[in-house]
């Protein structure tokens, strides 16, 4: 599910660029970054 939060933010991303919201996706960019690695810390180590 966490894969289906991050790549959902991609389109906005895009979107923020295309309408100058550089603020928020300045903060969409970091939600991301939070996302891949709480996905990349979670992941189990086998």
């Amino acid at each position: 599910s966490n894969h289906l939060l991050f790549w959902a933010g991609v389109p906005l991303f895009i979107f923020s660029i295309i309408t100058h919201a550089w603020p928020f996706a300045v903060l969409n960019f970091l939600w991301g970054i939070v996302l891949l690695h709480t996905m990349l810390t979670k992941r189990p180590h086998s």
